[in-house]
C-alpha cells in the first residue's frame, strides 16, 4: 500500500477510535489498520500528526464532553483533547487497541467489552 494512502488510514482510524468520524465511516480491514500501526511506529512525525489531527476534531466536542473525557484521564478539560489522542495513539502504536477495538468503537457499538478495554487503554497511558 503506498505510504500516502497507509497515512490517510492510519489518520482516519485515529480519529474514529476518538470518537471524531461518524459511526458510518468506512472501517479499515485488519490489513490496513496493521499497514497504519506499521507507521504510527516508525514514524515519530507521523504519530505528532495524528495526535494534532484528532486534537483538533477533539477540542470541537461541547465542554461538558472535554470536562468528561478530562475526569476520566485526570487532567484538565481544556487538555483533555490532546491528551486523549496522544494515549490513543500511543495504545495503537503498543497494541492495546487492536482492530477488533478500533471497528467497534468506531462503528458506534455498544459492545462494552470494547469500550472497556478503550477506557483502559487510554486509562493506562
Amino acid at each position: 500500500m503506498p505510504r500516502s494512502a497507509t497515512t490517510v488510514l492510519m489518520v482516519c482510524a485515529t480519529l474514529a477510535v476518538a470518537g471524531a468520524c461518524a459511526p458510518t465511516a468506512s472501517t479499515m480491514d485488519a490489513e490496513q489498520f496493521a499497514s497504519a500501526r506499521t507507521v504510527l511506529q516508525e514514524s515519530p512525525s507521523m504519530r505528532t500528526k495524528a495526535v494534532d489531527e484528532c486534537s483538533a476534531k477533539q477540542a470541537l466536542r461541547p465542554e461538558g464532553d472535554r470536562a468528561m473525557i478530562g475526569a476520566v484521564l485526570k487532567v484538565d478539560a481544556q487538555a483533555a483533547p490532546a491528551e486523549l489522542c496522544r494515549r490513543i495513539v500511543k495504545a495503537i502504536v503498543d497494541g492495546r487497541l487492536s482492530h477488533e477495538d478500533y471497528v467497534a468503537v468506531s462503528s458506534g457499538s455498544q459492545d462494552r467489552k470494547a469500550l472497556a478495554r478503550l477506557v483502559r487503554a487510554v486509562s493506562d497511558s
